[in-house]
């Protein structure tokens, strides 16, 4: 019992624990990936608006000034006019690219004056953030884009997730730990309760059971010892007065029996016992059976469906010849008739 007990204590505390700190781990994974996503978007907008006022007015040897401004910034710029034609790139050859009108961070930016879009790069082979901006509004637009690859930012998250992987196990732990106090210090009390029950179902109503804790289950252990404390009392006021009805019915000088409603004997005293002469116990048999007197038989037959009481003269020739009174009333529990004394 104390193991299983102690199992469904703690398992579901675990569980519970476990799916908190997984909930917690994601939640903080996000909540951090957004902010740092967001940060770099600041620095990016910060960053292009800066390379935008030194783009020079021609278009000539574009790809090496966003190669330079590479080297600056560690972003990769491109430049890309109007129509999605690129300009300038710092990664690829300008004029063997592909038109950019379509991508999303240009579309954003061609009605927005700003966009922004997270996608995986086929020319890099890599997650990277697009930031553009639109140059020039009117017939001679450009937009400027700056990207950086995602693998810093999923290296930080993993650092950051071990972080929470080591101090939830540390935080486990100590919760196991606290657990584990808990959960035996619960099963051992509750242990002594059930230990102090059986006592008292075996009989044994003088233990005690008393609990250092003064929470709730100290409370349940001092309730328990009050009630076998108050059933023990109880029994012995029943003991007394079970002894005192003995006496009495045993110094009466008038028979009296009590039997259930098929005339099944229950209790009988000695006088009633000395009038029939009859020596050995004849409780739980009935009246035929015992005083073969069938007007005792109809007398209780009567009572029990009238339950009223009755009255009736009986004679008997053994051991002597003696004529009896015979007064049978109904006992009742809870409004009926359980049997006639």
């Amino acid at each position: 019992m104390k193991k299983v007990l102690f199992k469904r204590i703690l398992f579901p505390y675990l569980i519970l624990v476990l799916l908190l700190i997984i909930s917690l781990e994601f939640y903080l994974s996000s909540v951090i990936k957004d902010n740092y996503i967001s940060k770099l978007r600041e620095s990016l907008t910060i960053q292009a608006y800066l390379i935008a006022e030194q783009i020079p007015s021609s278009f000539t040897n574009l790809d090496d000034f966003c190669r330079r401004y590479k080297e600056k910034t560690g972003s990769r710029v491109t430049i890309i006019d109007g129509s999605g034609l690129v300009l300038g790139d710092a990664d690829e050859p300008s004029d063997k690219m592909e038109n950019h009108l379509n991508r999303p961070e240009i579309k954003d930016a061609a009605v927005e004056g700003f966009g922004s879009s997270i996608r995986f790069s086929r020319t890099v082979q890599k997650d990277l953030l697009y930031l553009a901006i639109a140059i020039n509004k009117g017939p001679n637009q450009r937009f400027l884009r700056l990207s950086v690859p995602l693998h810093d930012i999923n290296a930080a998250m993993n650092r950051v997730r071990m972080r929470i992987i080591i101090a939830s196990l540390i935080s486990l732990s100590i919760i196991i730990l606290i657990g584990l106090i808990q959960g035996k210090r619960m099963t051992k009390a509750i242990e002594e309760i059930t230990t102090f029950t059986k006592e008292v179902v075996s009989g044994n109503l003088r233990k005690r059971v008393l609990l250092k804790e003064k929470d709730e289950l100290g409370e349940l252990a001092e309730n328990v010892s009050d009630m076998a404390q108050e059933l023990s009392k109880r029994l012995k006021q029943s003991e007394e007065g079970k002894l005192k009805m003995e006496a009495i019915l045993r110094n009466m000088s008038d028979g009296l029996m009590l039997t259930d409603t098929k005339g099944r004997i229950q209790l009988t005293n000695s006088a009633a016992k000395s009038f029939f002469g009859i020596e050995s116990d004849i409780e739980g048999k009935t009246l035929m059976e015992t005083l073969r007197k069938s007007e005792l038989m109809e007398l209780v037959e009567e009572v029990v469906e009238s339950g009223q009481t009755l009255s009736h003269e009986i004679e008997i020739t053994h051991p002597k010849e003696l004529f009896l009174m015979t007064t049978a009333a109904p006992f009742v529990v809870k409004r009926e008739v359980s049997g006639v004394v």
